[in-house]
């Protein structure tokens, strides 16, 4: 691209990479930004403002869910402000008074739905300094047999380049980090950068991900579950909402998986298994929220390695007639749908040579940490009158988890796979004690139901809600007509569905431990207790 503001220019020869002359265009995209041979902003505030006014729509919805107004203002800034500002410097000046007003009228838009005044876009250009820098330049040289000349030679160069093209280089942020994994090294010295010597360090951030000396991912995988956990709020406020699911998948797709992906296909074949756990539970508790089944960290990885026919592979392999002859399905997961298809010589590789990861693997069951239960505990733990029986769940004495407070032993992945929502349960109870319970579990990416006769139950969900079909007090009746063991008292769990009953338990309270320590808001009640009324009078 060739910006030329003279009058009458005769343009030159394109010049040749290869024996290829190069296109001359009349815009390109640089970083997010659209750069045009008049230097005009037009198409990239167009853009921003596209951008900006999709995410408004989740701004309003937040405001429908009644969060408190410095939260809206955190979401504005986070969310919306940082696309209105995005490269604001390089566009702000030349932009034209009517983008100006267009983009100003989001900021309104949003002020008038916060309900809070807002700092204008002239506010925040005047507030950066408009200082020129170049972007962040790493250099990275392979050593061998402790021959520094070329790497040492490599920085001489790309100093007097900076010198040359009248870029300042900012010795005091410069560093050095040597990855070595040699068990006796002698650290050399530190190159330097204009007569300053250049710090070495033991990690540096780049382009979002953290890189250590040991090539470990823990910081960059832990700073990506902070950010992702921040989120997961903004997604269950939407549940409450209502928003539907197929919206819901989308924010979640925009601003969680976006992140949790972010660099994925560097650190996830390094990472832990634990590390991948913990991940990977960001995404169970979005499947909770939203209620649907979505991609696993895994599925998201394999898909990303587009320099192989593993990223073609997730449509499956058009032949030259325009024949499909496999899509992945979704009753296996992606890896195993790959695996499975690579066997049956479906796929092609993209350079004719037979090489891709091998994900074998990925078919092998996650390991966990186990606590090791004794004999003589376990038959301490039998004695405690629990119902929990070994055959049922696991045929092993490892368990890691404790339930509280019953003191019930049980595995991670028993745990997660026998638990569910009331809304994914169906129970068929008997007088003489047996039931059959119908439970909608999440297995391999697809929804299946599971039948099994359950030994005991630990009810954690509020049983009964105003909300359209959120009554599931039939299900505690089920329970407790069976004879089910309950970890909880099911009696509690059922009386407390009912508000008077509730506020009678509180007076109880108030009469045991005096209304100066249990202070109550007297009420009356009637027979229809939706009529109950409160009386202009505090206990203080």
């Amino acid at each position: 691209m060739i910006v030329d503001f003279r009058k009458s220019t005769v343009p030159p020869p394109p010049p040749s990479v290869m024996d290829s002359p190069i296109t001359s265009v009349e815009s390109f995209r640089f970083l997010g930004t659209t750069i045009t041979q008049d230097l005009k902003w037009e198409p990239t505030i167009s853009s921003l403002i596209k951008k900006a006014q999709q995410r408004m729509y989740f701004l309003r919805q937040l405001r429908k869910a009644k969060l408190p107004a410095q939260m809206l203002v955190q979401f504005y800034t986070a969310i919306i402000e940082s696309i209105l500002t995005s490269s604001i410097t390089v566009w702000f000046a030349g932009a034209t008074v009517m983008d100006k007003q267009r983009l100003q009228r989001i900021v309104r838009s949003a002020e008038e739905v916060i309900g809070r005044s807002l700092p204008s876009l002239q506010d925040l250009h005047d507030s950066v300094k408009l200082i020129k820098f170049a972007d962040d330049t790493t250099l990275i040289g392979l050593i061998s047999n402790n021959d520094e000349s070329a790497y040492r030679r490599e920085v001489d160069r790309l100093v007097s380049w900076c010198s040359g093209n009248n870029l300042e280089l900012n010795a005091q942020k410069t560093v050095e980090m040597i990855v070595d994994f040699r068990k006796s090294t002698v650290p050399p010295p530190p190159p330097s950068v204009m007569d300053s010597p250049i710090t070495s360090v033991e990690s540096f951030r780049f382009l979002g991900t953290t890189i250590t000396q040991d090539l470990k991912w823990e910081p960059t995988i832990s700073s990506l579950i902070k950010k992702a956990q921040q989120r997961m709020y903004f997604l269950r406020q939407l549940r409450k909402a209502k928003l539907p699911a197929q919206m819901l998948v989308q924010f979640y797709t925009a601003i969680i998986e976006s992140i949790l992906t972010s660099s994925v296909t560097v650190w996830f074949a390094g990472a832990t298994v634990r590390d991948k756990q913990r991940l990977q539970r960001i995404v169970r508790s979005a499947e909770e929220v939203i209620g649907r089944s979505l991609p696993s960290l895994q599925d998201l990885y394999i898909f990303r390695l587009s320099c192989t026919r593993l990223g073609q592979w997730a449509i499956g392999y058009v032949t030259n007639d325009g024949n499909i002859l496999q899509t992945i399905p979704h009753n296996k997961p992606l890896f195993q749908a790959l695996i499975d298809g690579y066997r049956e010589g479906f796929y092609l590789f993209p350079d004719g040579r037979s090489y891709n990861p091998d994900l074998t693997g990925l078919c092998e069951p996650t390991p966990h940490d186990h606590i090791k239960v004794t004999q003589e505990q376990y038959e301490l733990y039998c004695e405690m009158g629990s119902t929990f029986q070994l055959c049922k769940i696991c045929a092993e004495n490892d368990k890691d988890v404790k339930i509280e407070p019953c003191g019930h032993l049980m595995c991670t992945s028993c745990l997660t796979a026998w638990q569910a929502e009331f809304s994914e349960v169906n129970l068929v109870a008997h007088s003489n004690g047996t039931c059959t319970i119908d439970m909608q579990v999440v297995r391999g990416g697809t929804r299946v139901v599971r039948s099994f006769r359950p030994d005991f139950v630990l009810v954690r969900q509020h049983a009964f809600s105003m909300a359209q079909n959120e009554d599931f007090r039939n299900l505690i009746i089920g329970l407790q007509y069976a004879g089910v063991h309950s970890v909880n008292s099911l009696d509690s769990i059922y009386n407390l569905c009912d508000k008077p009953w509730a506020f009678s338990q509180l007076i109880a309270c108030q009469k045991k431990m005096g209304p100066d320590r249990f202070p109550l808001i007297v009420q009356t009640f009637y027979p229809n207790y939706r009529d109950m009324v409160s009386v202009e009078e505090l206990w203080l």
